[in-house]
Order: structure tokens, then C-alpha cells, then sequence
């Protein structure tokens, strides 16, 4: 079941980021390195979020329990690009186990992207980890394509 999310489910989407946070760290310790207080931070910050009518914020859960959310954002494009519309920015956007992304991830991504249209964007943009093979797959089956990757290393 998917649903917008209220302020009792903020622990269960912290404790999934939380998980995915220390995976990504795995995978580029430099750029994805956790901060230690990102429980308490993304605490505060999923709260707001899920309190502001302007941001959509799903829950997907299943018997009872959150098993994956998604935040996206809708947001101008740069003003030497013209999309038509809004961007919606979808950023945190993870479930409780890979196997989820072509069932609750897919109807969270399928869910986010009717609402975002309705709220007037014309195109969404989807930050996917490169080493994250399942939801890399979900969103090409999805109709996503890639415009963009980013390169980085320590300096």
C-alpha cells in the first residue's frame, strides 16, 4: 500500500536510511560518507517534509509495517534549460530490501510521478547510487532513462 506519510512513520524512514547510508558508504566513502548525527538531522528534516502539502512524501508499506518511502521535490529547472515545466527531484527514495524495488519501489515511483504531474512538472529526475543494480533496473523497465552521471574522488 502506498500513502502519503504522517509523522509516525519518520522513525521507520530514518532507520531505512539509516541502513542505506551505511551502504552507499561502502560503495564511495568520500562522497556518501555519513555524518554521525544523520539520524537526528534526517529526523527533523523527514519531519518537516512530511508536514509541507508542497513536497510529496510516500510511504509504502506492507502488514502494518513502512517497507520503503520516497521524497521528491518539485523544483525550476536551471534557467538554461527548458523542460516545458517544474522538475521533480526525487532523492531519497529507498526500500527495506532490493528485492522491493520492482513492487514497492515501483508503485512508489509509479505514485510519485502522477502526483508530481499533477502539481505541474513535466519531467522527474532520480538520484540512483551506480552500484545499486535493482532500482537501476525498476527505473529503465519504468521508461527512465539516464542523463547524467557524476564522477567523483577525494582531492
Amino acid at each position: 500500500m502506498i500513502r502519503d506519510a504522517i509523522a509516525d512513520d519518520v522513525p521507520a524512514m530514518v532507520a531505512l536510511i539509516e541502513k542505506e547510508r551505511l551502504r552507499l558508504e561502502t560503495w564511495q566513502p568520500q562522497f556518501w560518507r555519513k555524518a554521525d548525527d544523520s539520524a537526528e538531522k534526517s529526523s527533523g528534516w523527514f519531519s518537516y517534509l512530511a508536514s509541507n502539502a508542497d513536497i510529496i512524501t510516500l510511504v509504502s508499506e506492507d502488514g502494518g509495517a513502512v517497507n520503503g518511502f520516497l521524497i521528491a521535490m518539485l523544483q525550476d529547472a536551471p534557467p538554461v534549460y527548458n523542460p516545458g515545466g517544474k522538475t521533480c527531484l526525487i532523492d531519497d527514495f529507498v526500500v527495506s530490501d532490493d528485492g522491493l524495488w520492482e513492487t514497492s519501489g515501483l508503485a512508489l515511483f509509479e505514485t510519485a510521478r502522477a502526483t508530481a504531474k499533477t502539481k505541474g512538472a513535466t519531467q522527474y529526475v532520480v538520484v540512483c547510487p551506480n552500484e545499486l543494480a535493482a532500482k537501476k533496473n525498476m527505473l529503465s523497465k519504468a521508461g527512465a532513462t539516464i542523463a547524467s552521471t557524476w564522477w567523483t574522488n577525494a582531492l
